[in-house]
């Protein structure tokens, strides 16, 4: 029952400060904000950024905040994690061509 409660709970993913992800080895690519509205992921759901390029989320995390500001960070081995308005939300990145 407890486990049935937990899965019906909405979660935001990973880290939530910036700081973290920084002290977790990620560095800042690119700033930019969401083009429209953000309500936050659902797996395959596209949101547009500003920049021209398209975040694909991967999975399920409520959005926490009224900010638009994104902030995209990638580690050494390519993982790239998105952080809009300091909640982390993980996806992937389309770059523009």
């Amino acid at each position: 029952m407890l486990l049935t409660v937990l899965l019906a709970v909405p979660m935001v993913a990973g880290a939530t400060d910036l700081h973290e992800l920084f002290y977790e080895g990620y560095s800042i690519v690119e700033k930019t904000r969401v083009a429209g509205e953000f309500a936050g992921c659902v797996a395959g759901r596209r949101i547009p950024l500003e920049n021209g390029m398209v975040f694909v989320c991967s999975e399920f995390s409520v959005a926490v905040g009224g900010s638009t500001e994104v902030v995209i960070v990638e580690d050494d081995y390519g993982d790239i994690r998105l952080t809009i308005d300091e909640a982390e939300y993980r996806g992937t990145v389309l770059r523009s061509r």
